[in-house]
This record gives structure tokens, C-alpha cells and sequence, in this order.
């Protein structure tokens, strides 16, 4: 058997001898300066290999409290150190519950599809991945339709078997049927289902058909829905009149196998709403990743969910999703299928979620392998006093003082080129040397596309470990570089690398069967701009905002550096937090009026007195966004900064863009100096209006300083070898709930301790904390850490 696929992220500098001879025999330079070619083929700068030199190219240079002491740590060294839970509006952690597709422990005879009805209810609910029980209420009588019960013999099936025809309904089950429907009705629907496993294929109009009269009360309605569907799956639907009456018959022979969705709006406001929110499990994958996975299974696409916020990738993360008009049986049929993901917690509800419609995130992070000052010569126990001595302040001032809400180095990108450099590339106007920049290859992958034999199992000695996706990355756009032939490159490079298959699809496209050599025969040869625009609006997207967040950064150091937590006259601070600070004489708060730009009142229209068009949410047709929505900020007066009316937790920076404001003091002239050198691209942060609507900014507000919540910590000492590197510190949700896992999902642990060899001889930290919307946790980590914290770098696929 071959040895496991090893793996690095291509960084650092790779032997002179191992470096690709673009000028060898097989590849002579000439083919290099094609015509066709018009895009050169470019390597990436050095990139930095250690987390200090990241930090200083993303602005990431100043601490809250240096005089603090850090500590040294591994970060990630399983993707289940690092616990995400999504925290709602209300301030609920959404946490995996109610799973949705998990085989209970009981099994059920795989013969029918229909429930057992030896079972309680409660139980198969919660099988069902829901803990929903009707209330029980009186409910008008119905009567069946004796006329309906006419069938030809041809229609007749084979005999039933004597589970099918010998069912009854348990105790709890058949009270709260008679509660609803009265004990006459309820021996009807018993009946009717009887019938239906009785001749399965039996026509629908052919079986009894039960009507309930009128039922005004919207929740009468949805619990006799509910319990008919609990109770007897698929075999019958319940419909809705437009006088609120209900009509009880048999599904369609080809829906009683599947789940019929319902039937019009009224359908779904029986259920709760047109949008079913649910809670995402995830282990080591892209929400982004899961979402396409579903869209596809569910024949929706992906664009059909909305998420309040995305999640890290190495981590265990729960999230709440929404998705217009889907059912829960459809998520239940699917579940199954997800790889190292679970869902739960399904419920209906009239609205879809919109970006950034959390509190905020809770964070478990543990932290592995630490180190100390000063702890040479110390035996475990003098250890573990020593790191109490170094987290504990460390973690309190993350509450009460801090720390600078640096946009955290995922937002430049984890590849070998940087992000914001291809942000500037655009925003300059430079769209080729944005493109460069995009197929731009790193030596060392390249030299690793090389060094590998036929078979990509044979490593050479002593060479780099470069992933496979990294190395195929680098043969198909050298393939392309070389050959001009973009069908060729497309086959070699791995889908995940979606913006540089739409450049080189949109540049390499060809008209019909015209001659190759003929360079009239790519008309889109040098569209720049159509090539970016072939890139996903939101990657696209991300290069302009990273370039934002490094000038963000930037100017925050700087701020710190120069002014310290001090407020003075010209820093920025939100109008609506302002409002709430500024007070009379009496100590009463004072409205501020807001004015345009020639001193005159700006009157706001009263709540839902607004003109704002747009269809349901979620669709088409969907309005935009309005001018409410967007934070404005005003200046600090003289007056404020003498009184001390606002603190750093009320001053915000701008991320630049046309529609902001700048600090009118000594960091707004800052702006004006580091946008304008040649690391800030040599922009102007008053002229960020650009033809391409893509590329024009409109701008942003950043709180400067943030504080962490709820911060707890726990040491941990736990011993050496493989076994002590792998104990799982703190459950899962999975683990939480004893769910058993396939072997395709690996080991995730159970929260317990392992044995250990040796004895303990290590230190781990466990980090508690809750952060609000866009507050990275590396960020709070770097803090108490001094920029002690060592990523994890994975070495063998699959890690």
C-alpha cells in the first residue's frame, strides 16, 4: 500500500537546484513569448514564512498591553481545538441538537416506510430530529365519504402482509388523535390508513376522503396537520380549504415514498413560514462547501441559502441556515449523505436569515504544547503554577480592557500571492497586473509539479511538502503560460481554484473551429476586465476588501502607537452611538439633530413610513439595501474631547471608500500619506470613485478597540507521544450527544482524557470566549499570547 499523500501550504524558499528550468530543452523560451501569450508568466515574491513577518504585511504590529507577558502555543493542531458556536440576536449559542437523519437505536422494519405504531410519540419524534408535540385541542367531527370507497378489481394488489393489516396505534398516539378529532374521526383516519397500506397502489380518488369543518384558529389548524403527519408519514395529506376547512385523504401513489411538499402559501403558513432555518454542523469544511453540497442533492443550488456569517475551515463550527420553501423530510433524506457535517434543530419560520444577523460567535479554543518565560528547570506542577500566573491576568484584560480589532490575517489570503496586493492591482486600474497576480506560481510548488514521479507517490528527499492540489494548481497554468491552450490547462487544474479557471476559460476562449495560430481567433485574448468579471462577484470582492482591511490595519497601529486609548478632537465616533452620550446640562440625553452639507435639519421618515421597494426575501426581485442600513459617523468635537464624552471603544476608523469620512486630526493626514506611497498602492483616499462599478468603494466603519465576553480559561497538563498529542480536551457537539460516527468521518474523540505515556509532561490551555460580529479570535489569542501562537501545519492529507 502507498504511503499517505503528504502536505504543506507552498511557502519559503525552495533549492536553487530544485527550481524550474523554464529554459530547459522541452520547454524552450520562445514558447514562452508567444504571441498568444499575453499574460507573462510570473513567480510570487518570497513569501513570509513565519507569523511575525505575516502580521507586518497585513498591518497586524501593535499590542493593547505589551507590557503583558505572552506565552508560546500550538494552534489548530486538530481541527477540533477550535469550537465555533454561532450566537443569535437574542444572545442564544446555537449549539447541535434534534439531528436530523440519524438512524435511531431502535431500527425499523425496513419493509415499509410507513411509522411503527408500536412506538410512544415522543420517542419518534425524537428520531424524526424533532421534540414538536401538538397541543391538544377540540376539533370539529368529520365524516368520511363512503362513496369514494368504489374500486375496480384490477386495482387490487397483492394480499397485504399481516404486519400491514394488524397495526394499532399506541396509548399516547391514539389520545391525542381522539383529543384533536374526536374518537369517531380519529377511527376514520385509522381506516383510511389501514386502506392505504392495505392497496398501496390503489388511485387516490378511490379511498375515503375525510373532511373536518371550517377551523378559524390558526393553531388548531397547524396541530391537526402536524399530528397526521407525525403519526402517518407520507401515506395521507392534509389540504387547507380557503373557508380554513381540512380535507383528510391518501397521498398519490408516487408521493406516499417521498415527502409531498405543501401545497401553496396557505401550505406554508401552516407550517410556520416559507423559510426552514436549520443548524449546520460542521467539521474541517467551508460553509460554502456544505451549502453546494445540499443545493445540489435538493436540486435548489446553493444561492437558495442564506447564512448570518461564514466559518473558519479548520474548526468545528455550528451555524444557523435558512433555504426558501424546502421541507424537513427533505433535509432528513439527505443528512445522511453529508461528509463530516450534521444538521438539526428544523423549524419554520416567515423570514430567511440575512448576513450578519448574529451577536456574534463563541469560541472554545485550546491551545497545545505551551511555554512559558522563565520556565526552564520546572517541574509539571511549578509549570502549571507559572502558566496560572501568565493566562489568568491575560485573559481578564481581554474583558476588561481589549484588545485592537485587527482584521485577522484569513482576510489576505492563503495562498502564495496576497490578496490586497491584487485589491491594489484593481483599484489602480492595472486589471492585467491583477490578473498577473492571480496566476502568479510559487517556485516551490512548481519545482514540486516537477520533482514528483509519474505515479505523484514519490516524494524525493529532503524536497518541500507542496499538496497535490497546490502542485496541479501550478502545472495547469504553466500549462497555459506555455501552451496558450486553456482546455488543456482546465483538465489539469483542480476545481477548487475557481478564479483562475475563469480567467484562463475567458481568455482561451476560441471562436468555433478557427485556426489556433490565427491570433484573431481569440477575440477575448486581452478582456481583462471580462476576465475578472468571470470570477465570483464575491471572490472579486474579497480583493478590494482586503485591500481596505491592510490600510484598515495599518492605520490602526498607527493610531495606537501615536495616541494611545486617548480621544481627541476630529476622531470619529457613530451617529447612532453618539446620540446616546451627548447630554444636556440636566444630564438628560439630547437628541443631536442631523444636517446636510449646507447646516440645514435632515427630517427621517417614522418607522414603516418608508418607500422602500422590493420583493420577499430571499427571491428575486429582492429591494436594495437603503441608506438606513449603512453607519454614518460624525466628528469629535473640541468641546467632547476636553469632557471626555466618548472612550477608544466608541472611536471607529474608516476602511476607505467614497461614501466615508476621515479623521480630521493627525491620523486622517495618515490615511492621506500611506495610501499614496508605494505600499498603499499610491491611491487617494478622496478619489476611490472608479468606471468599474466593481471596483468603485464605497467605504466601511471599524470599531478601533474590542472586548471579549464570558472569558474563561482552563490548564491543562497531559503527557508526550502520539496519544498525548491527540487527546480531544473538550467535547464536540457530536460527542455531546453520543452520536456514533462511520469511519469516512475519522476520530474526533470524546472529550475524555486518553492514557498517556510517561505521565504529563506538556501544558495546554483551554481559552473560553465570545466575540462579536467581525471580531477575529486570533486576534484576541494574539493579545494574550504577545504573538506567541505557532499554526499547526498539517503534514499528511486529510489533517
Amino acid at each position: 500500500m502507498a504511503p499517505p499523500r503528504k502536505r504543506a501550504r507552498p511557502e519559503g524558499s525552495t533549492p536553487e537546484s530544485a527550481q524550474p528550468q523554464l529554459g530547459s530543452p522541452k520547454e524552450p523560451d520562445d514558447q514562452l513569448q508567444n504571441e498568444r501569450i499575453t499574460v507573462p508568466l510570473t513567480m510570487t515574491e518570497q513569501v513570509p514564512s513565519s507569523e511575525a513577518e505575516k502580521e507586518a504585511r497585513a498591518g497586524i504590529t501593535a499590542y493593547a498591553r505589551p507590557d503583558m507577558r505572552g506565552f508560546q502555543g500550538v494552534v489548530k493542531h486538530r481541527y477540533t481545538d477550535f469550537l465555533v458556536n454561532e450566537i443569535s440576536p437574542s444572545g442564544l449559542v446555537w449549539r447541535l441538537e434534534n439531528v436530523l437523519g440519524v438512524k435511531p437505536k431502535s431500527k425499523r422494519d425496513p419493509t415499509t416506510d410507513a411509522p411503527s405504531m408500536d412506538t410512544s410519540s415522543a420517542g419518534r419524534a425524537q428520531g424524526e430530529g424533532t421534540t414538536e408535540n401538538a397541543v391538544s385541542k377540540p376539533m370539529a367531527q368529520a365524516t368520511p365519504d363512503t362513496n369514494a370507497l368504489t374500486v375496480s378489481p384490477d386495482e387490487q394488489v397483492a394480499a397485504p402482509t399481516a404486519k400491514d393489516i394488524d397495526f394499532k396505534l399506541a396509548p399516547a398516539d391514539r389520545a391525542r388523535l381522539e383529543s384533536l378529532f374526536g374518537k369517531e374521526t380519529a377511527t376514520a383516519i385509522k381506516d383510511l390508513y389501514h386502506d392505504v397500506l392495505k392497496y398501496p397502489n390503489r388511485k387516490a380518488k378511490f379511498h375515503a376522503t375525510i373532511f373536518l369543518d371550517p377551523i378559524d384558529d390558526k393553531d388548531e389548524r397547524t396541530d391537526a396537520h402536524k399530528i397526521i403527519r407525525q403519526l402517518f408519514g407520507s401515506r395521507l395529506e392534509t389540504i387547507t380549504g380557503s373557508d380554513n376547512s381540512i380535507k383528510i385523504g391518501a397521498a398519490l401513489p408516487g408521493q406516499q415514498k417521498g415527502d409531498s411538499q405543501p401545497r401553496g402559501r396557505i401550505g406554508w403558513e401552516e407550517l410556520g413560514g416559507d423559510f426552514l432555518h436549520f443548524t449546520l454542523y460542521k467539521e474541517n469544511k467551508d460553509t460554502m462547501e456544505a451549502l453546494s453540497f445540499l443545493g445540489s442533492k435538493l436540486k435548489t443550488g446553493q444561492k437558495r441559502f442564506e447564512v448570518a456569517g461564514t466559518k473558519d475551515r479548520r474548526a468545528v463550527t455550528t451555524q444557523r441556515i435558512s433555504i426558501f420553501r424546502q421541507t424537513k423530510e427533505s433535509l432528513a433524506k439527505i443528512a445522511p449523505q453529508l461528509n463530516n457535517a450534521y444538521i438539526g434543530d428544523a423549524t419554520y419560520r416567515p423570514r430567511g436569515l440575512q448576513l450578519g444577523e448574529l451577536a456574534g460567535n463563541e469560541f472554545t479554543i485550546t491551545i497545545r504544547d505551551c511555554h512559558f518565560p522563565g520556565e526552564e528547570g520546572m517541574t509539571i506542577d511549578q509549570r502549571m503554577q507559572l502558566a496560572d500566573d501568565v493566562v489568568k491576568p491575560a485573559a481578564c484584560s481581554l474583558e476588561t480592557e481589549g484588545f485592537i480589532n485587527y482584521f485577522g490575517l484569513q482576510r489576505f489570503g492563503t495562498f502564495a500571492y496576497s490578496t490586497d496586493s491584487i485589491g491594489i492591482k484593481i483599484l489602480q486600474g492595472d486589471l492585467r497586473g491583477a490578473i498577473e497576480k492571480i496566476l502568479s506560481i510559487s517556485p516551490t510548488a512548481m519545482a514540486a509539479a516537477r520533482a514528483y514521479d509519474a505515479n505523484d507517490e514519490v516524494r524525493p528527499k529532503d524536497f518541500p511538502l507542496v499538496s497535490y492540489d497546490d502542485r496541479q494548481r501550478a502545472l495547469a497554468i504553466y500549462t497555459w503560460h506555455r501552451d496558450g491552450n486553456s482546455k488543456k490547462a482546465l483538465q489539469i487544474l483542480p476545481r477548487k481554484f475557481g478564479a483562475e479557471a475563469a480567467i484562463i476559460n475567458h481568455l482561451g476562449y476560441r471562436k468555433g473551429n478557427a485556426d489556433p495560430n490565427d491570433p484573431s481567433s481569440f477575440p477575448t485574448r486581452k478582456d481583462y476586465q471580462g476576465a475578472l468579471v468571470h470570477i465570483p462577484r464575491h471572490t472579486r470582492t474579497i480583493y478590494m476588501h482586503a485591500y481596505q482591511s491592510l490600510v484598515w490595519n495599518v492605520a490602526a497601529a498607527e493610531r495606537w502607537n501615536r495616541l494611545g486609548p486617548k480621544v481627541i478632537e476630529g476622531d470619529l465616533v457613530l451617529v447612532r452611538e453618539a446620540r446616546l452620550k451627548v447630554k444636556d446640562e440636566d444630564g438628560d440625553t439630547k437628541m443631536e439633530d442631523e444636517v446636510d452639507e449646507s447646516g440645514e435639519p435632515i427630517v427621517r421618515p417614522a418607522e414603516g413610513d418608508r418607500a422602500i421597494s422590493g420583493g420577499r426575501p430571499g427571491g428575486k426581485g429582492k429591494g436594495k439595501e437603503s441608506d438606513d442600513n449603512f453607519e454614518r459617523a460624525r466628528h469629535v468635537t473640541a468641546e467632547e474631547a476636553a469632557r471626555g464624552v466618548f472612550n477608544i471603544y466608541d472611536v471607529v476608523l474608516p476602511l476607505p471608500g467614497w461614501d466615508v469620512l476621515y479623521p480630521n486630526n493627525e491620523i486622517g493626514e495618515f490615511y492621506r500619506e500611506f495610501m499614496g506611497s508605494d505600499r498603499g498602492g499610491g491611491l487617494d483616499p478622496y478619489n476611490m470613485r472608479r468606471k468599474w462599478k466593481d471596483a468603485s468603494l464605497m467605504g466601511n466603519y471599524r470599531k478601533v478597540f474590542a472586548r471579549a465576553k464570558n472569558v474563561e480559561y482552563e490548564l491543562r497538563a497531559y503527557g508526550n507521544g502520539p496519544r498525548g498529542d491527540e487527546e480531544q480536551f473538550v467535547p464536540t457537539d457530536v460527542d455531546r450527544l453520543g452520536i456514533e460516527r462511520d469511519a469516512k468521518f475519522g476520530f474526533a474523540g470524546d472529550g475524555k482524557a486518553t492514557e498517556s505515556e510517561g505521565g504529563p509532561t506538556k501544558v495546554a490551555v483551554i481559552l473560553k470566549l465570545q466575540l462579536g460580529v467581525s471580531q477575529y479570535a486570533t486576534m484576541a489569542m494574539r493579545e494574550i499570547m504577545k504573538g506567541g501562537g505557532v499554526p499547526y501545519q498539517p503534514e499528511y492529507a486529510g489533517r
